[in-house]
């Protein structure tokens, strides 16, 4: 008999997708063993959503539908909640415009009982089929994401955005990560409480950096760490800087000194993708003389299997050396910052 399971589905403004999805995904949930059940969790939706869930579930003659309603805090707390929530012996979330279809979530699921793992879908796998390709410039965002995750987080990662992953609740439990919402100003954590503290391409977006260097500088332990990324080189600056919100590119020179004014002492700063680094000034050049300056991509300007199978050997090869070594240049810079520890530097602003 298949175990139980519990699918987590968040939604947030999603009342025409959860009907055209809810009897697909309520089938799917049934064909697994007694107690398995549907999670539907809502983010604060402003429409009418909650109403079309409910109304799903009077109709429903079982148990296996329920509806956990949430404020607005974002998908990442709103899967935590039904994840936390679950009580089927595997425990598992996926969208609920089943980007994933349902019979390759189901592989998910058949994965993750094999072993005492967390079973991630990719669509980076060899035999992955991409019915529906996302648009070029949110293809071109995440893939740059995910090879950031794998540098700093993750290696051999390939593909963590993907929304549909499965795992023994037991062992979600046990290792679950605690998320919580704030803002980057004025973060909900204790002084010194925290030993290292990401800022993954964060304060090239703020007017005023500072405010969000000290709060890190705070919530962080005596001795913790900074690990911080930023775009790199300002003669990139191009388009796209402007449309991802891009206040400005860092050279070395400026990331120390806003550390420094922070109160933190770099410990390790070097540049990464530095393989990027030629292709995407011979795309900006051939752009500006045929008189398109102005439209400089992320990164290269196609996208394709081989392009991607290239780009990941180079980025795994390029972690070794970033790792050890200071790299000259690249289009993104990387820097591990520590706060002194007891006794040692001073708050920042303090006089002295």
């Amino acid at each position: 008999m298949r175990p139980s399971l519990s699918l987590v589905v968040p939604v947030f403004n999603e009342q025409d997708r959860f009907a055209e999805h809810a009897g697909e995904l309520a089938g799917f949930v049934r064909g697994y063993g007694p107690g398995s059940e549907l999670l539907v969790v809502d983010d604060g939706s402003a429409d009418a959503t909650v109403e079309a869930v409910e109304k799903f579930i009077a109709d429903q003659h079982d148990q296996a539908v329920r509806l956990l309603r949430r404020p607005h805090e974002g998908k990442g707390a709103a899967v935590r909640a039904g994840l936390l929530a679950a009580s089927g012996r595997y425990a598992g979330f996926c969208d609920v415009d089943l980007s994933t279809p349902l019979a390759e979530l189901a592989q998910v699921v058949a994965a993750a009982r094999m072993s005492r793992v967390l079973a991630i879908g990719s669509r980076d796998a060899a035999a992955s089929h991409l019915v529906r390709a996302q648009r070029p410039l949110r293809e071109r965002l995440g893939k740059g994401y995910n090879r950031l995750v794998q540098l700093t987080v993750a290696p051999g990662l390939t593909d963590t955005q993907c929304g549909a992953k499965v795992a023994a609740a037991e062992a979600g439990r046990r290792h679950a990560l605690h998320a919580l919402a704030g803002s980057g100003e004025r973060l909900p954590l204790a002084d010194g409480s925290a030993s290292v503290v990401c800022l993954l391409d964060v304060i090239e977006h703020l007017e005023d950096q500072g405010a969000t260097l000290r709060e890190a500088w705070r919530v962080l332990e005596p001795g913790g760490h900074l690990v911080v990324t930023v775009p790199a080189h300002a003669w990139l600056w191009s388009e796209a800087d402007e449309l991802l919100g891009h206040v400005r590119r860092y050279t070395r020179p400026l990331l120390r000194a806003h550390l420094a004014e922070a109160g933190f002492t770099p410990v390790h700063l070097t540049h990464v993708f530095s393989w990027l680094l030629a292709p995407v000034w011979a795309a900006r050049r051939v752009a500006a003389l045929r008189g398109r300056a102005g439209r400089g991509q992320l990164g290269l300007d196609r996208s394709s299997a081989a392009v991607a199978g290239a780009a990941f050997l180079l980025t795994r090869a390029e972690l070794g050396l970033a790792g050890r070594l200071s790299l000259p240049a690249g289009t993104s810079g990387l820097c591990v910052a520590a706060k002194p520890g007891r006794g040692r530097g001073r708050a920042p602003g303090a006089a002295g």
